[in-house]
């Protein structure tokens, strides 16, 4: 497990890793039980949410494109009716546009 957590592949920030751990505690308080003697709810929810975590591409980055006509345009042609949704989405962008 050391090997694999020193890997390129997966290469987890610090930080998400503490919030994590902060995040099972809270939300899972008997973590020192083993994982096979939880329900199986709670098992299918713990593999789930820390496969999604170590398969995010944490060192990839992309240029946004903070185009707020065109994400206006994108937005109402493909979602109708959810005008709350889509002015915070652009709410969002223009913020991070600053």
């Amino acid at each position: 497990m050391k090997d694999l957590y020193k890997s390129e592949s997966f290469s987890i920030p610090q930080r998400v890793i503490f919030i994590t751990f902060e995040e099972t505690l809270i939300f899972f308080p008997n973590v020192v039980v083993p994982l096979f003697f939880q329900s199986d709810e709670a098992l299918t929810v713990s593999i789930t949410y820390l496969d999604h975590l170590i398969t995010m591409p944490w060192n990839k980055k992309t240029v946004d494109n903070l185009d707020l006509g065109r994400a206006r345009t994108i937005l109402d042609e493909d979602h109708y009716d959810v005008e709350k949704v889509k002015d915070r989405i652009l709410e969002f962008l223009a913020v991070k546009k600053r």
